[in-house]
This record gives C-alpha cells, sequence and structure tokens, in this order.
C-alpha cells in the first residue's frame, strides 16, 4: 500500500495524478477507497514535498480526496 516509486510517490500519489481521463467515477472512486481502506498512508510526502492530496491534479479527484481524508 505504501510503496515509493524513485520519486518517493505511493500508490495513492499515482492515481490521483492519473492524467487520462478516468470516465467511470466509480473506478476511480473504488480504487482511492480500497487503498486508503487498507492501510495507504495520506501524510506520506514525495521528493517534491506534496502529500497525495497536495499532488492531485483534477478538481474531481482534489474533492474525493478532501472527502475520503476527512471520514479518515
Amino acid at each position: 500500500m505504501n510503496a515509493l516509486d524513485n520519486n518517493r510517490n505511493t500508490p495513492l500519489h499515482i492515481i490521483v495524478n492519473y492524467q487520462k481521463a478516468i470516465s467511470d467515477f466509480l473506478t476511480l472512486h473504488s480504487i482511492i477507497t480500497d487503498l486508503t481502506e487498507n492501510g495507504a498512508h495520506t501524510d506520506i510526502v514525495n521528493n517534491m514535498g506534496k502529500t497525495p492530496l497536495d499532488a492531485s491534479t483534477t478538481g474531481k479527484v482534489y474533492t474525493y480526496i478532501l472527502f475520503i481524508f476527512s471520514i479518515i
């Protein structure tokens, strides 16, 4: 859940930065929920000093991440 790549990005960092359109919001919801419910740390910072919330690139992902973080 919290493996780091060469830039210290976790799987949660990767999914919130996914650039291609995810037409099915439920898929995005499912991935983020599965990661967070199974122990993905939301406070890990990458080499840029960003948490997954800081690194989120779209309004939809940002809004959803805010919601998920508020209930953890």
